[in-house]
């Protein structure tokens, strides 16, 4: 129980940080929008306005410099091959891996009489909050997707090039590529 309460106390956490980051994206966006307002209509100081502009080319040439740049890694990330899967301890350190050769499913969740996953998670760290059958996985075209089975607590993904982690909406498949990072619950296994 204790487990459970330090768990939704963490997931309300990260929503509020969430929230957080929304506000001061609008605050953000409505300063500038005052600012460019008094520069350009109220201000007529052309050295200003130069600077802004030069300001304003170089956040946009960093921007998709950016962009690019995790457009190239979500695309390598997606041509490049899973060949396993490997569970994460807390620490970050590999517990147990399962190979994807020759697979086309795999049932994620935990070993019971009448359930048997091919990926097992009995004797992870968060074993309590995963369901004997969590979350499907399948490879069609050569391309794997992991779906969420009505699951409790979840299934969420992690792309290699985003910091946020995206929770799936049950029944609804999501291409999986390498460097992945699947939480069953909040079990980490990592695509590679």
């Amino acid at each position: 129980m204790e487990k459970w309460t330090s768990l939704t106390n963490t997931y309300k956490k990260r929503q509020q940080a969430y929230v957080m980051i929304k506000v001061i994206d609008i605050l953000l966006l409505v300063v500038s929008a005052f600012l460019l307002l008094y520069i350009f209509i109220l201000n007529r100081d052309t050295l200003l306005q130069m600077i802004l502009i030069i300001f304003i080319i170089a956040s946009a040439a960093i921007f998709l410099i950016y962009h690019y740049v995790a457009t190239k890694k979500q695309a390598l990330a997606q041509t490049t091959a899973i060949e396993k899967l490997v569970l994460l301890n807390e620490q970050g350190q590999e517990v147990q891996e399962w190979s994807l050769t020759d697979e086309t499913s795999l049932l994620i969740g935990k070993k019971t009489v009448d359930y048997q996953p091919e990926i097992d998670l009995s004797h992870a760290e968060y074993a309590a909050l995963i369901n004997t059958e969590h979350a499907l996985l399948n490879c069609v075209d050569g391309i794997w997707y992991v779906e969420d089975i009505d699951s409790v607590n979840g299934v969420g993904i992690r792309k290699p090039y985003r910091h946020l982690t995206q929770k799936l909406k049950q029944e609804n498949p999501c291409a999986i590529g390498y460097g992945d990072i699947l939480y069953i619950a909040n079990t980490k296994i990592i695509a590679k």
